[in-house]
């Protein structure tokens, strides 16, 4: 590679930002158009992303690529993901939307 040619940075690469801004953009990928599961998807990032581990953040990047109605229909517990890897990340937001009902 020609040392003078300025390098392409991958839109999903995100190893070269702080924590910080990797949460505001996860949170900022998590605004769907469809408010409550926005709501779903934002408070879980707000309360669980920092926690999660690279993997799990990775699955997470995964998971927000997916349709809004098989989103919503998951994270409702009305299917199952055919991805199962999918079904910590579902656990974790619905736990997070029983503790927000209760505050």
């Amino acid at each position: 590679m020609d040392s003078h040619m300025p390098q392409l940075i991958d839109a999903y690469d995100i190893t070269h930002f702080d924590d910080s801004k990797i949460k505001a953009l996860m949170r900022w990928r998590s605004r769907r158009g469809m408010k409550e599961l926005d709501l779903l998807l934002e408070r879980f990032v707000d309360s669980y992303y920092n926690q999660l581990n690279q993997e799990q953040k990775k699955i997470y990047t995964n998971f927000l690529d997916e349709e809004d109605q098989d989103l919503w229909r998951w994270c409702l517990n009305l299917e199952k993901p055919y991805n199962l890897a999918y079904e910590y990340i579902l656990q974790l937001i619905q736990i997070n939307s029983i503790c927000e009902k209760q505050d």
